[in-house]
């Protein structure tokens, strides 16, 4: 709710560097928000994921609508699509914040750490919520 409160009280420009960071540590918070519910799956392997995501783009082309209950019946392939959007929305963070001088190399070197396919999605998804309220802090968001 921090990042919501942050975004309502319009003390940040959304032309801003800080407001981009805000607008993708938003996109970060729903990605998480999605995976909760489906990170208790086994890590995936390739070919299952790639047959998991055809079945998913199946489904979507043939109803032009992706509901809950096809994540959960796709939710290796779903917890996986959300937790790798939150990286690549870290990645971005990161580089943006490096153009702007205000990332350090231990902001690098702790966003290289963030696991991949091989590591527990529960796990992944702790450290991605740290992640998470460390830069929400960082944008001035008062978290408990």
């Amino acid at each position: 709710m921090a990042l919501y409160d942050l975004a309502r009280s319009g003390g940040v420009s959304p032309t801003s560097p800080r407001g981009e960071s805000l607008s993708l540590l938003l996109g970060v918070a729903f990605s998480l928000w999605r995976a909760v519910s489906l990170a208790d799956t086994p890590n995936r392997r390739w070919p299952d994921a790639l047959e998991n995501s055809q079945a998913f783009l199946d489904a979507m082309a043939s109803t032009k609508t992706i509901g809950l209950g096809l994540e959960y019946q796709l939710q290796e392939w779903a917890s996986g699509y959300y937790l790798n959007n939150a990286k690549l929305r870290f990645e971005e963070i990161l580089r943006r914040q490096t153009r702007a001088g205000e990332a350090t190399s231990e902001d690098a070197a702790r966003l290289e750490s963030l696991s991949g396919l091989d590591a527990e999605r529960t796990e992944i998804w702790t450290l991605y919520c740290h992640e998470a309220e460390r830069l929400a802090r960082r944008l001035g968001c008062a978290i408990p």
